[in-house]
């Protein structure tokens, strides 16, 4: 009987090694009671329990500090394994992986359940555990159309939502065979006709490598869901993850290392960057300064992506790109016109295999050592290098290139830009003396800048009727301030700003002075208006905002900004 008995597979040390144990422990368990084994020594079943843990379960047992009397008994044994692979369960942790899980492509229904009762199990959830299950269930199933029929029944239950489910991918499946069965061959008048399902009709020109690209990415896209879906109805023994197509490793079922990590190159999550279906457009490259080229038959030079985003790349039509707010020029390549991205940040020049082709498909690619590598680790092999002759303005030169099989934008270097004189490198700027010209501009008009200035007209203060003249004391002058304050008092009543007053009575009005010092040392004299406001009539007008002052602006081609030194100076005031 032990001979027709499965051995359970070795215990796996990486990962999370929680449910590695649980699972080979349950395994195991299941082995010796099969085999006979259970009702044997202590002895015997901890040497089969060494025998099938494997080398890395060996080594973790050798290190368990156990006397002798405690190696020979099974129950210490595994309690120590439990120790040791088990951590200290964090209800908060083991309730995010819960509530994050959702229905995988190509997941069974019924696989999506079972893993949730048991993520649900360690979430110590209590009486709510089912509603809670059927929640989850609900959010996290993949088809919208789905969710939308089980949001429609009222007061559902954890089954009914199960069965509903089942029901759906049930007729679902019978729909497609149906289907499938309607495309095969059919007897129409004698003769024999295929139907052939036909998804979308477009207009547009003919392209045979896009056409096999597009067929070759269809099939890969059904082959990976059949794949998927015939994985999930397999036995859980049987299950095993090779090549996994979001880390490209190998590992158990739902262990996968690149799960809940960030892709640097599509910043999407659940993979990783080498294995990124994103289509990647090479914005910058760059060349590493610690390689160099040694010789013309052979180079060997790693050259790195620093930009790399999504693009859904249509078929190319012409040769020009869109203008776009980038660095662009136009370049005659081999007498065509082709649309550049001038970056002066690369350090090669690359051109899509497909414009190349376009332009001399007899010139024969050299082969290159050069590897583009991008942000997140993934590298790309271009095809080869291939000089070509280039005409910009007048200025001809032969620019080597870089060719890669990517559909983007051909990119100019920072040597193929200087070598066509489209950028120059300024060494430092120089500005124009301008003492001249304001000498002159102020010796043309020298009226404006003679005296302080007046606005035409005279302002009247207006009064209310039933106000009484206010008489405040004034301020003190700190000492270091007189001086100055004289000074500016003095220039003041020359320009006939103010008027000396030798012995103010109670017929005048009399405002406290506040005075502010300026940053070239100078007084500035403002009156306190907080009294003076309450008695003086108020003139409502409308200030224009920002917009509309830029509206006035607009088709002007001019501007400049003047400063109205001491504008309130400026303003004429009546006798009264």
């Amino acid at each position: 009987m032990a001979g027709t008995v499965n051995l359970p597979d070795a215990l796996i040390l990486s990962g999370n090694v929680a449910a590695h144990w649980k699972t080979f422990k349950q395994n195991f368990e299941i082995y010796i009671i099969a085999s006979g084994n259970d009702n044997k020594p202590d002895n015997i079943k901890i040497a089969l329990l060494l025998n099938i843990i494997g080398q890395e379960g060996v080594d973790l047992y050798n290190t368990f500090n156990l006397n002798n009397e405690e190696k020979t008994k099974y129950d210490k044994v595994i309690q120590t394994f439990e120790q040791h692979t088990t951590p200290k369960k964090n209800e908060a942790f083991d309730r995010y992986i819960f509530n994050q899980r959702c229905q995988a492509e190509g997941e069974t229904i019924d696989h999506f359940v079972t893993d949730l009762k048991r993520l649900a199990k360690s979430c110590s959830f209590g009486d709510l555990e089912e509603s809670l299950i059927r929640d989850r269930i609900i959010v996290g199933i993949s088809s919208t159309t789905l969710r939308e029929s089980l949001l429609r029944i009222e007061d559902s239950t954890l089954q009914q939502v199960v069965n509903h489910c089942q029901a759906s991918e049930r007729s679902r499946e019978q729909a497609t065979q149906m289907q499938q069965g309607q495309g095969r061959t059919k007897q129409t008048g004698g003769e024999e006709t295929t139907s052939i399902p036909v998804d979308a009709v477009a207009r547009g020109k003919y392209n045979p490598k896009r056409t096999i690209r597009t067929t070759m990415q269809q099939d890969s896209q059904k082959q990976h869901v059949h794949e998927r879906a015939r994985y999930y109805e397999q036995p859980k023994h049987l299950q095993s993850i090779s090549n996994c197509s979001y880390c490209g490793r190998k590992h158990p079922p739902r262990q996968c290392p690149a799960y809940g990590k960030k892709c640097s190159a599509c910043q999407k999550y659940n993979h990783f960057a080498a294995m990124c279906r994103t289509e990647q457009q090479i914005h910058e490259i760059s060349t590493n300064e610690h390689y160099s080229e040694k010789n013309n038959d052979s180079e060997e030079d790693v050259a790195f992506m620093y930009g790399i985003v999504a693009k859904q790349e249509k078929e190319i039509d012409s040769l020009r790109a869109k203008p776009t707010k980038e660095w662009r020029q136009d370049v005659w390549v081999e007498n065509k016109k082709i649309n550049f991205k001038l970056d002066t940040g690369a350090a090669v020049n690359t051109i899509p295999s497909e414009i190349f082709d376009q332009i001399r498909p007899e010139v024969k690619i050299k082969q290159t050592n050069i590897t583009l590598e991008a942000f997140g680790g993934s590298t790309i092999k271009p095809e080869g290098t291939v000089t070509l002759k280039c005409e910009v303005k007048g200025r001809k030169v032969d620019l080597k290139f870089v060719v890669v099989n990517l559909q983007t934008t051909p990119l100019l270097g920072l040597e193929g830009c200087e070598q066509l004189e489209l950028v120059k490198k300024v060494q430092s700027i120089v500005a124009e003396p301008t003492d001249s010209i304001k000498r002159e501009f102020v010796k043309n008009n020298s009226k404006i800048f003679q005296g302080l200035g007046k606005f035409p007209g005279i302002y009247t203060i207006k009064i209310r009727k039933e106000a009484k003249l206010i008489n405040e004391p004034p301020h003190r002058i700190p000492s270091s301030m007189k001086p100055t304050f004289k000074r500016t008092l003095e220039t003041m009543e020359k320009r006939k700003v103010i008027e000396r007053v030798e012995n103010p009575t109670l017929e005048h009005c009399i405002n406290q002075l506040v005075t502010v010092e300026k940053r070239n040392g100078e007084l500035r004299f403002c009156l306190d208006p907080q009294e003076l406001n309450k008695i003086i009539v108020s003139e409502h007008h409308l200030i224009p905002t920002v917009s509309e002052v830029a509206e006035t602006l607009a088709f002007n081609e001019y501007f400049t900004v003047l400063d109205l030194k001491d504008g309130y100076h400026q303003i004429e005031l009546d006798e009264k």
